[in-house]
């Protein structure tokens, strides 16, 4: 199971431990979270990241890009996947159910950031609700983490904001290659959820 692996990567530079089962691992991981959580509240505005918890599980895995430390990248943000009890789980997912769409990954809407995409048949531009390129994001750095199309099929995505523009100041602006051109820039934060193994991701995707 890929959830024994504590990963944090910080841009090209990868750092990986490894937690023992005993009774301070939920204390040690969480300390490491607040490290994550830290750095990322030193780029991103608390109005970016503010939907992310405060704790997490037993396990997780942190994708973090961040401006400050490269200048035109295909993307940054924050990302964290982590496994969670199952009544933690149903019980987000109803709540988000009640204030936000479901989207699923491979709708026809859905844009996949930094990822050639077939929106064709969306007739209307700003019907498009932007993604982040979860497999993409886990498997470019050292943690070895390989999504399936089905394992993708299996989170229900709920973007809670998202917005079309600049939102990293022009020395940081990503080329947005592949994108339409309303949302060549632009930023998208939420939460995905799966519920058949207990999993959740939260995201904040800026490009």
């Amino acid at each position: 199971m890929r959830y024994y692996i504590i990963c944090f990567n910080l841009l090209i530079i990868s750092f990986t431990g490894c937690l023992h089962k005993n009774g301070d691992k939920q204390s040690a991981v969480n300390k490491q979270y607040e490290k994550s959580y830290k750095i990322a509240s030193e780029e991103f505005s608390d109005t970016m990241i503010n939907h992310f918890p405060q704790i997490i599980g037993d396990t997780f895995h942190v994708s973090l890009n961040l401006p400050k430390f490269e200048k035109k990248r295909n993307r940054y943000g924050f990302t964290v996947l982590f496994k969670t009890s199952a009544q933690k789980v149903e019980n987000l997912s109803e709540s988000l159910e009640k204030e936000y769409i479901e989207v699923g990954f491979y709708e026809k809407n859905s844009l996949i950031i930094n990822h050639k995409n077939e929106i064709k048949s969306v007739t209307k531009k700003d019907s498009l609700l932007p993604l982040p390129n979860i497999p993409k994001i886990f498997e470019s750095n050292n943690q070895k983490m390989y999504f399936s199309d089905l394992e993708m099929n299996k989170y229900k995505f709920f973007i809670i904001n998202s917005a079309q523009g600049n939102f990293l100041g022009k020395d940081y602006l990503t080329d947005g290659k592949g994108l339409p051109e309303e949302w060549k820039n632009g930023y998208s934060k939420g939460i995905a959820i799966n519920e058949k193994d207990n999993e959740l991701i939260y995201w904040l995707e800026i490009w």
